[in-house]
């Protein structure tokens, strides 16, 4: 009986494996510009060289080149530090380090089978053909799959040291997992406050560690206007944001990114979606549901244009908060549940299906025009500083020092302009050096 029940386990991880490579493969060579999986690579190699100082150094030089700068001057630590202990394998390679996302969703998978009682075959069919989970896959590495790993398997784990030590991963890859970290914790009132101290004591020692060594707070340098403290920055930030939490377009905004998590893509009727899904939420009242709720609610204090990216975790803890409801409430298997994640998984498969028909209108890297321009700028044997829609990725793919140009041009910048995002309007005393069908570079002469 044994015998059978890890042989049909095998037939389903072995679907589940075979489902995320397929559904990863053709996303293998082709790349955005993004320009968060640059940071992290770059971040990794200093970490790795033991070079973190001048690293940080240049990236407040380049930061304050932006009147508004839009990126960290470093990221949490916990995944570059991934990246670093991975680069044996992958030598910081983009498109191979980018494995770090099909491998998580893969994991995350079998947390879903193996942790729910009901539908958990087709739980993690959806998870895995989903829009929002494979639109990961050109953007390269997202930090959200690999913490939402990290977590669920700290909440399989039945040995309470494993279970931390997993908690606290998933906190240095995205400290707003600390959220559902403490949710978790607190729902078991024998260990909760045991637990609590040994969480928090373990990531001061830690934050300790890291600054000792590499002089970078784990949970990373987010700069702000009001605050030129690197400890204190994200706080300035989050305390001005939260003025603003009961602003009613940003609540309208969450509603809205919740129903296009779920539904993976934008419709007239989202904000209707994304308040029917928030009420279902309060009223299944179990420990997942009050961990999506709260982490959600933080988001009204998180400044973003987009909130699906953050909210990958939620999609997959929904399926435990609606498993644990059903048993729960002992309601009986019923045949509509069945039937209606079979239509979702049927639809998710014919979704993925259209985003592989317009791959090739993904703009990025791998492009024959942005490697002509990539190739040039790596021939100019100059010292100067370039400005670029996607700094980070050309500083990464050229060795260029390279930020976002938003006010005044900083001394003798040449500039890459790309077509398809502005008429790239030569500035005065600027000349053209190179052009193609998607970018132009001037230079000042």
């Amino acid at each position: 009986m044994k015998l059978k029940k890890v042989s049909k386990n095998y037939f389903f991880y072995s679907s589940f494996l075979i489902l995320t490579t397929v559904s990863f493969l053709p996303f293998a060579n082709i790349i955005s510009w993004g320009s968060d999986y640059a940071g992290y690579i770059l971040q990794a190699m200093s970490i790795q060289s033991f070079n973190t100082q001048e690293f940080i150094d240049t990236q407040k030089f380049l930061a304050n080149l932006s009147e508004k700068p839009k990126y960290p001057i470093y990221t949490p630590i916990g995944m570059p530090i991934l990246i670093s202990l991975s680069s044996l394998l992958t030598n910081f390679d983009m498109y191979l380090v980018r494995i770090i996302i099909p491998v998580s969703v893969f994991f995350i998978s079998i947390a879903i089978f193996k942790k729910n009682k009901r539908y958990p075959f087709l739980y993690s069919l959806i998870f895995i053909l989903h829009p929002t989970i494979i639109a990961q896959y050109k953007d390269a590495i997202l930090t959200e799959s690999s913490a939402t790993m990290f977590f669920l398997i700290g909440l399989l784990s039945k040995n309470n040291n494993y279970k931390l030590s997993f908690f606290i991963l998933c906190i240095l890859i995205r400290p707003s997992f600390v959220i559902f970290v403490i949710c978790d914790i607190i729902y078991d009132k024998k260990t909760a406050i045991k637990n609590l101290f040994l969480t928090f004591i373990s990531l001061f020692a830690i934050n300790v560690l890291t600054k000792t060594i590499f002089n970078m707070n784990f949970y990373g340098f987010y700069e702000s206007r009001q605050s030129n403290s690197e400890t204190f920055g994200i706080i300035d930030i989050l305390i001005k944001n939260i003025e603003t939490i009961l602003n009613v377009d940003k609540i309208l905004f969450l509603f809205n990114e919740l129903a296009r998590l779920f539904i993976g893509f934008s419709t007239n009727i989202n904000l209707v979606i994304g308040v029917l899904l928030f009420g279902f939420l309060i009223y299944i009242r179990n420990k997942y549901s009050l961990m999506i709720i709260i982490f959600l609610l933080f988001h009204l204090i998180w400044e973003t244009p987009s909130l699906v990216r953050y909210f990958i975790p939620v999609l997959a803890i929904s399926f435990f908060a609606f498993d644990d409801f059903l048993e729960n409430r002992k309601i009986k298997n019923n045949y509509i549940f069945k039937y209606l994640f079979i239509v979702i998984i049927i639809f998710n498969v014919s979704q993925f299906s259209k985003s592989i028909g317009i791959l090739e209108n993904q703009t990025g890297p791998h492009q024959i025009e942005s490697k002509e321009m990539l190739d040039f700028v790596i021939d100019n044997q100059d010292e100067n500083i370039y400005s670029f829609h996607s700094p980070r990725t050309l500083r990464l793919l050229t060795n260029k020092k390279a930020y976002w140009l938003d006010g005044d041009i900083y001394k003798d910048t040449v500039i890459i302009c790309y077509l398809k995002e502005s008429d790239c309007k030569i500035t005065e005393n600027y000349r053209i050096i190179f052009e193609n069908k998607l970018y132009v570079i001037s230079k000042n002469e």
